[in-house]
């Protein structure tokens, strides 16, 4: 079947690309080494004018990597090697791979050991795997340390050590990666290889969730939970720790996370239950950050705080102006609440025509006490002031 070298987009703005991607191909077909490595990216990603296809990304790879480029030597040993259905000449993948490893290139040394270690329709062969991934680490690659620690902590293709396993753990998470901060934060949150220390467990968690872990967030939410549980059972000693815990990882999420995380997180700090004073500011700061990403709750929570004073100097206004927000944005709750604000001249002019605007509002969504509201408007308990 041949190739089809671009998406039917049609007459669009995305013309543009289709005439790219077409002069690209020909030009990859006509022997362009860049072209042939460029075409196999937009496979790859299903951009340029091109649908995704890691087979087409894959013979263009395949293509620019026999003529020596060396990055489609990388993306052949790091993606497809031992894919064979996707390239069908593993040797000539391995040939230029060993030959940019032994010229140096740590990224392909990692890449070329991780396929020797891995094996699937590659030979398996540790002793090469512990060759290379060990010359990639010397140089400083991160993902090559964090693979090297794994196999002294597993004795795979190295004497298991678990000393040395830290040793590289820690180099790649001193370097900034994210997925080997979560591994050593993992290390000492269970005492592997190092004391147990779940200081430094969120320490390094907090590292990561800075660069968008979900994994580290979510370890940071479980040693909350087990923290705030233990509270409750052994008294206060255990609940200041709880409370340092939460401070950790609030701030990491105040830096890093989606707003439900955010809310989720401002919230734990408010209605603590073990005996330890709630942090009213750095809860705040959690709102702020998530209603600034949309979240209703979040910006009902700010407006709650705001009226009684909570944490913050009591102001009415400031509460109003966030309540509105939350009901613009369709909460029935907030409409109704707005509709009280108005029918009370509670940070807002007293207007019950617009009270009775924002309680139909609830009402149309079920809003039992919105309903009620109305009711007791329309009875004449409350003159309608036009």
């Amino acid at each position: 079947m041949p190739e089809p070298p671009v998406l039917p987009y049609g007459e669009n703005l995305a013309d543009m690309e289709v005439r790219k991607a077409a002069v690209l191909l020909l030009a990859a077909k006509s022997g362009d080494t860049i072209a042939q490595f460029e075409l196999g990216v937009a496979y790859k990603y299903g951009k340029g004018g091109v649908a995704r296809s890691d087979a087409r990304a894959a013979k263009w790879f395949a293509e620019a990597a026999r003529q020596g480029h060396p990055g489609a030597v990388y993306e052949l040993v790091s993606r497809y090697a031992r894919n064979t259905a996707l390239n069908k000449d593993v040797k000539m993948v391995l040939k230029f791979a060993t030959y940019l490893a032994e010229k140096g290139d740590p990224r392909v040394q990692c890449e070329l050991g991780y396929a020797y270690l891995a094996g699937g329709e590659m030979e398996q062969d540790d002793v090469l795997a512990e060759k290379w991934i060990r010359l990639s680490a010397e140089k400083g690659y991160a993902k090559a340390q964090l693979i090297l620690s794994g196999m002294y902590f597993s004795g795979r293709g190295v004497p298991e050590n678990p000393d040395e396993g830290v040793k590289w753990a820690m180099r790649a998470a001193r370097q900034g990666d994210a997925e080997a901060q979560l591994a050593v934060g993992n290390l000492y949150l269970r005492g592997i290889g190092v004391a147990e220390d779940w200081s430094e467990a969120r320490e390094w968690f907090g590292r990561a969730v800075r660069q968008g872990s979900r994994q580290a967030r979510h370890q940071l939410m479980l040693m909350d939970e087990h923290e705030l549980r233990e509270s409750r059972m052994n008294g206060t000693k255990s609940a200041r720790r709880a409370n340092i815990g939460g401070f950790y990882s609030a701030v990491a999420l105040k830096q890093s996370g989606d707003a439900r995380a955010r809310f989720d997180a401002g919230m734990r700090l408010l209605t603590r239950n073990d005996g330890v004073r709630p942090d009213y500011r750095l809860a705040l700061e959690l709102f702020f950050k998530s209603a600034q990403d949309g979240n209703v709750q979040a910006m009902m929570q700010i407006a709650r705080m705001h009226a009684s004073g909570t944490g913050v100097r009591k102001n009415a206004a400031e509460a109003a102006k966030w309540m509105i927000q939350a009901a613009e944005l369709g909460n029935m709750g907030a409409q109704h609440e707005v509709g009280m604000m108005y029918e009370k001249g509670e940070g807002v002019r007293r207007n019950v025509r617009r009270a009775w605007d924002w309680y139909m509002e609830a009402a149309r969504q079920g809003h039992p006490a919105a309903e009620r509201a109305l009711f007791r408007i329309n009875g004449g308990e409350v003159d309608i002031e036009l």
